[in-house]
């Protein structure tokens, strides 16, 4: 379960530089300062409604710019209908949403 995930002490470049573009990710970010660090309720809420989906979800926190956050790793045809689901979303204002994704929409 996402909500369960061990966090993972990293940077936010790191992560850059290490994702894979056959693969669509997802990347939820928020300030850990009074955060729950290995709590994502709206997201986990979400997911569960995406039960079908196969992704990979790895939880970090980036102590040198005092964030934590959630990457969500899933095929791109998978990407789509996540991006969908999450874009169409109000989350709270200090959730951050990054998408990267290979396909180039015109």
């Amino acid at each position: 379960m996402v909500d369960t995930l061990k966090v993972v002490l990293t940077s936010f470049g790191q992560i850059k530089k290490n994702l894979d573009p056959a693969f669509t990710y997802l990347v939820f970010e928020w300030e850990s300062v009074g955060a729950q660090k290995d709590s994502f309720p709206e997201i986990t809420r979400e997911l569960a409604a995406l039960d079908k989906i196969k992704f990979e979800a790895r939880a970090y926190e980036d102590t040198s710019r005092n964030k934590v956050g959630l990457v969500l790793k899933t095929s791109p045809e998978a990407g789509e209908i996540m991006k969908a689901k999450f874009l169409a979303i109000n989350f709270p204002k200090d959730i951050i949403l990054y998408v990267f994704d290979s396909k180039i929409n015109p």
